[in-house]
């Protein structure tokens, strides 16, 4: 899921030498492919598959830098370019099959003889990246697996594989151009593991500290499950085996579309009412929005109206015209261009995971609900007592009662009260 590259990047031209580049190191040859900057929703999207895992969720926005990511696994051939003390002689040796055996820490050395030798700052990608142009970066069509929703078409599995390594582009390229994104090897990326959360951010590097770094793409060992787009492995950074590989990155130093961060559209941003900080998140929808994190509190809309109680749980029960006023207060606070969530609005960020979606408590009846003729005799009590109402200017609150609440073009004052800011 991804919004357009064009929104995060710079009008500047690239020079065809610099979209596709190609690097020799003494005979052997590799390609690198460009990935234009751009923002997409990390992690269980929808289109990746309905059960996910714990460690791939939540779904998050991140916002990248042009990079640059190899076109196909480091090869045998290219590995022993680089590292003629370090060789890897495996019984099927194949030059053009993708190195494994190698440690996390055997890839760090890699890329540094990899840049000394080519001057270019070689690196392993972040796993932000790896997940982007895997995905197809702004070309993505939003299949499941690297370029098609048929693993079998663009991957070497425990289906068709054999149960061993195959040599480099033999299946078809993703969006960009990239082999063996999904399946043939695992390919080691620059982070620590560590558990997504909940917001946006820019060039993700991942935790500053932990056990285990990660792994991702999947390998000609497992099977279609485990190797879907957002599926995450992790290894100890000295293990090594016969599934493991690399595919190395850069980012060019002054890019001609790179541009900071923060001066693209926040995705992230704070709103204060009343000395209090509200956090939006963006809503990457047809139509972008920020919504905010949580509903208005007790609390915040005590002090924004002066009346009501204190405390942490959700405001409800206002009436339409106290909402109104309320959100009039708030914008005129902040200077942002508030408004209420729609219910439609909420479903889509909770469909986005861009917010959790959380159950509301039910409710505990009130006395005259007790039988059907009880809530029949309620209902004409209060329809009689309005007619008295209406003559002095009085609303009565309905606030319980779905029947009574369509009476007033379907408002229901029992539902929290969530902001948006208007693009």
């Amino acid at each position: 899921m991804l919004l357009p590259a064009e929104v995060y990047a710079k009008k500047a031209v690239v020079p065809d030498s610099l979209k596709a580049p190609v690097f020799q190191v003494g005979e052997v040859s590799f390609k690198m492919q460009r990935v234009e900057g751009g923002a997409f929703v990390m992690g269980a999207t929808p289109d990746q598959y309905d059960e996910h895992t714990i460690s791939d969720k939540p779904a998050h926005t991140v916002v990248l830098s042009p990079f640059y990511i190899a076109e196909t696994e480091v090869t045998n051939e290219l590995w022993h370019a680089v590292m003629p003390d370090r060789r890897f002689v495996e019984d099927w040796y194949d030059p053009t099959q993708p190195i494994t055996y190698v440690t996390w820490e055997d890839a760090q050395l890699f890329v540094h003889r990899l840049d000394s030798l080519t001057g270019m700052p070689f690196r392993l990608p972040t796993e932000a990246e790896w997940e982007y142009a895997a995905r197809g970066g702004s070309k993505s069509k939003g299949f499941r697996f690297a370029g098609s929703d048929l693993c079998d078409t663009v991957s070497w599995n425990t289906a068709n594989a054999g149960f061993k390594k195959h040599q480099v582009k033999k299946k078809q390229p993703n969006e960009l151009g990239l082999y063996d994104m999904t399946g043939n090897v695992s390919e080691w990326c620059q982070d620590w593991f560590g558990q997504y959360y909940y917001g946006t951010e820019p060039n993700p590097q991942g935790p500053t500290e932990g056990e285990k770094r990660i792994v991702r793409g999947g390998s000609y060992d497992n099977c279609a499950d485990n190797i879907h787009l957002s599926c995450r492995q992790y290894f100890l950074p000295d293990e090594a085996n016969n599934t493991i590989g690399l595919r190395v990155a850069f980012t060019l130093p002054n890019d001609p579309m790179m541009k900071p961060l923060t001066a693209e559209p926040e995705l992230t941003r704070y709103v204060k009412v009343e000395g209090k900080r509200i956090k939006f998140l963006y809503v990457p929808a047809e139509q972008p929005y920020y919504i905010a994190e949580t509903n208005v509190s007790q609390s915040l809309w005590t002090n924004v109206m002066g009346k009501g109680e204190r405390g942490s749980v959700d405001a409800t029960g206002m009436s339409k015209a106290d909402r109104n006023r309320f959100l009039q207060r708030c914008a005129r606070q902040s200077g942002a261009s508030l408004a209420i969530a729609t219910e439609e609005q909420i479903k889509e960020a909770e469909r986005l995971e861009v917010i959790k979606h959380i159950e509301p408590k039910p409710r505990k009846p009130k006395s005259w609900e007790k039988d059907n003729a009880s809530i029949q005799k309620h209902r004409k009590r209060v329809k009689n007592a309005q007619v008295f109402a209406d003559l002095i200017g009085l609303k009565l609150r309905n606030t319980n009662d779905p029947v009574l609440q369509t009476l007033e073009k379907g408002y229901d004052e029992s539902q929290p009260l969530r902001l948006i800011i208007r693009l």
